[in-house]
C-alpha cells in the first residue's frame, strides 16, 4: 500500500515534466515561451558556432522570428540544414514561422542560429546572451549555456 502513493507522485511529476508548464530557465514573451536554450563547445581554430532551443506559442496567432544576436559573435542568422543526396548544405533564412498554439524546435543537423565570427570560442560550462527578435512579440534575451563540442541536447547528452 505505501508504495501507490509513491507511484501516484511519479506518474504525476512525469505528466507534469512532459506539460506546457514554465520551468526556471524559461523565458516568457507575451504568449511565447523560449525553452531550452543551448549551444555545443568550440575549438579555437573555428570560429562558428550553433544554437538551438524550442519556442512555444500558446497564443491564438502565428508569430515569427525575424531576427537573432548575440555579443559571442559578429554575425548570428537563423539557418537550416537541407539534404543534397548525400551532402548536407546549410542555407540562410529570413526567418522562422511560430505558428499559433504550435511548437518550433531548433536542433542539430535542422533549424538551428548559425553564430559566425565568435569573439571567443565557445567553452563547455559557460553561457552567453542572444537576443531573439519575433515580428509580433518583439524582442527577448535569453541565456544560452554551452554544453560539450559533442552534445546532442540541452542536458550535454
Amino acid at each position: 500500500m505505501a508504495r501507490l502513493p509513491k507511484i501516484l507522485l511519479m506518474a504525476g511529476l512525469a505528466l507534469l515534466s512532459g506539460s506546457g508548464l514554465a520551468h526556471a530557465d524559461d523565458v516568457k514573451l507575451g504568449n511565447l515561451v523560449i525553452r531550452q536554450a543551448w549551444s555545443r563547445a568550440t575549438i579555437p581554430s573555428v570560429d562558428t558556432g550553433a544554437v538551438y532551443l524550442e519556442i512555444d506559442n500558446g497564443g491564438p496567432a502565428a508569430d515569427r522570428l525575424v531576427g537573432v544576436s548575440t555579443p559571442a559573435a559578429a554575425m548570428a542568422h537563423l539557418h537550416t540544414t537541407e539534404m543534397q543526396g548525400n551532402m548536407a548544405s546549410m542555407k540562410a533564412m529570413d526567418g522562422l514561422d511560430i505558428p499559433a498554439g504550435g511548437k518550433v524546435v531548433l536542433r542539430p543537423q535542422q533549424s538551428h542560429v548559425m553564430l559566425m565570427g565568435l569573439t571567443a570560442p565557445l567553452k563547455k560550462g559557460s553561457s552567453f546572451p542572444l537576443t531573439l527578435e519575433f515580428e509580433k512579440a518583439g524582442k527577448v534575451d535569453v541565456n544560452v549555456p554551452v554544453e560539450s563540442a559533442g552534445a546532442l541536447g540541452p542536458d550535454g547528452n
